[in-house]
């Protein structure tokens, strides 16, 4: 869906993606796959995974548009929308039993996307998406509310199944580091170099 969300107009995004939006609201998946788009097995009969894809496609969707995020409820919000949403759906992938698992994947998912704004900042204002305004205190702010999310996360990481909790850490910690390390820039100045 991401690779569909960025690859023609955004016009021809914003159709292909409402498409898609109204098969799957439809459990229409030979339909879909004819289309090119596959959809799992294991995800065409949970309804907690079709919730998360249509929650999932409205994010993308509103990526198609002029973005001008204007509170940090629509910031948690939309990324929750793009990137919390993939952590449910990557623990009914793993076969997570415990619900906490899934608050675990949320949260993980929002502050890795917070992340993801605070270092593409400059590169998404060039593509009219201002989801955080181009001044180093607000990278910093949206910096400290993905800590918070970070660290929500890590208290249920014992619910993940064993063989999956590695590689899941070092994401989660290479993200953080980005995030400190924007930090140590200190101004929009050495930010933009």
């Amino acid at each position: 869906l991401d690779d569909i969300a960025d690859t023609n107009t955004k016009d021809e995004n914003f159709i292909k993606l409402n498409f898609i939006l109204d098969l799957i609201e439809k459990n229409d998946y030979q339909k879909l796959e004819e289309n090119n788009v596959y959809v799992p097995s294991y995800l065409k009969n949970c309804e907690l995974a079709k919730s998360k894809i249509i929650d999932l496609i409205h994010g993308l969707i509103f990526d198609q548009k002029l973005v001008r995020i204007k509170s940090e409820e629509q910031l948690i919000l939309y990324c929750y929308r793009v990137a919390g949403t993939v952590g449910v759906l990557m623990c009914i992938a793993l076969e997570c039993k415990d619900k906490n698992s899934f608050n675990f994947a949320i949260d993980l998912g929002i502050a890795m996307q917070l992340t993801n704004i605070s270092r593409d900042v400059i590169e998404d204002s060039k593509n009219n998406r201002f989801y955080i305004s181009h001044d180093f205190a607000e990278i910093k702010k949206t910096l400290r509310i993905a800590d918070i999310f970070y660290e929500s996360s890590f208290s249920s990481i014992k619910e993940i199944p064993f063989m999956f909790r590695f590689s899941i850490l070092v994401a989660r910690r290479v993200y953080r580091k980005i995030g400190h390390n924007i930090l140590k820039k200190k101004n929009i100045e050495n930010y933009n170099n």
